[in-house]
């Protein structure tokens, strides 16, 4: 796992990047999520790391919403943990914030 600082137009923001390994030992990078709107919208969003005004992970954030579904506290949590992987519109391995296991394809 790693943070990448990402040039935006309103200034750098930071992001989280996993590095992943599939079952056949193919390392990739993860750096986004499947995410619900509060209208059921889903749509894939980056791995952001924001702040709120205390210093602690946005709770509304895609970063945060992954963690709460995978019942973790924090980011480092995710080091070794397994899970699966969904493919993007453009079929790169994303993760989710929710259960997609019954999408329809």
């Amino acid at each position: 796992m790693e943070k990448e600082t990402v040039p935006l137009k309103h200034g750098p923001a930071d992001k989280l990047i996993i590095i992943a390994e599939s079952t056949d030992g193919k390392e990739f990078r993860i750096s986004e999520a499947w995410t619900k709107s509060a209208r059921g919208q889903e749509k894939v969003l980056g791995l952001w790391i924001s702040l709120d005004t205390e210093g602690n992970l946005n709770s509304r954030s895609t970063l945060a919403k992954l963690l709460k579904y995978l019942e973790l506290k924090t980011p480092a949590d995710l080091i070794g943990l397994q899970t699966i992987g969904y493919p993007d519109d453009s079929d790169f391995t994303v993760l989710t914030t929710y259960d997609r296991s019954q999408k329809e394809t």
